[in-house]
């Protein structure tokens, strides 16, 4: 699959924002597949309020983790922890471990220790791992209004 053009991340946080979504009930994922400039994306869009994904982490065959890393650190070094949030991006059964491979908790067994040996807290990993999934992924239903019964003269 061909990455698309980083200038499409804006454009999808520009519709959400002209259409009265509030950012921070908005993620922006796959931001592992921008090579060039690799931070500079999800520092502007997390800047802009909305969740930042790096959502291939922890494939064990994946030559580009050590710039992931890297880039997350650009954006702890920002002060933004609070907008980010891993995951494995799981969609292949090589990954199963009863097929060889490292399991559905690659991102905790084979990304996460790569984020502490770079010297990040495990209270930041707690924040990326359990606080922002849980504050983007929350559903808090609309209060409808009721109306009164009409009443009859």
């Amino acid at each position: 699959m061909k990455p698309k053009p980083r200038r499409f991340l804006f454009t999808q946080v520009d519709l959400f924002e002209s259409a009265g979504v509030s950012l921070d009930r908005v993620v922006i994922g796959h931001l592992n597949d921008i090579k060039e400039q690799a931070a500079a994306a999800p520092l502007a869009i997390a800047k802009r309020g909305a969740y930042v994904a790096f959502d291939h982490s922890g494939k064990p065959d994946d030559p580009r983790a050590d710039e992931y890393v890297k880039t997350i650190l650009s954006l702890l070094d920002a002060g933004l922890a609070n907008p980010i949030c891993l995951s494995a991006d799981f969609a292949s059964q090589k990954y199963l471990r009863k097929n060889g491979g490292p399991g559905i908790d690659m991102t905790i067994t084979n990304f996460v220790p790569r984020l502490r040996r770079a010297g990040v807290a495990d209270a930041t990993l707690r924040t990326m791992l359990v606080e922002n999934p849980r504050r983007v992924l929350s559903f808090v239903p609309r209060v409808r209004q009721r109306t009164p019964p009409a009443t009859s003269c």
